[in-house]
């Protein structure tokens, strides 16, 4: 397996001012997501077998510790955007 990635992150917003609990509060500070843009390459082959290489391209939001994203194959006669989700650690 062969991956490369390069992405480009810009501004991030704050949204709210989040507070739970009785009188004093519990504070959870502000969601500010960042959006950016990649590009991925990526080859998976087994022994014996040619890799070839596959393309992608997207854009998505995200903080610290989670991102939403929206990928476009680059170079496939087969056209399907893939969504991904997940958490930094």
């Amino acid at each position: 397996m062969v991956y490369g990635s390069i992405q480009y992150g810009f501004g991030r917003p704050q949204f709210g001012n989040f507070n739970i609990g009785t009188d004093k509060g519990i504070h959870l500070g502000h969601i500010n997501p960042g959006f950016h843009i990649f590009y991925d390459v990526g080859a998976v082959g087994n022994s014996g077998s040619p890799f070839v290489a596959r393309h992608a391209a997207g854009f998505g939001i995200g903080g610290k510790t989670f991102f939403m994203e929206l990928g476009f194959p680059i170079r496939s006669s087969n056209f399907e955007p893939i969504f991904s989700t997940g958490l930094r650690f």
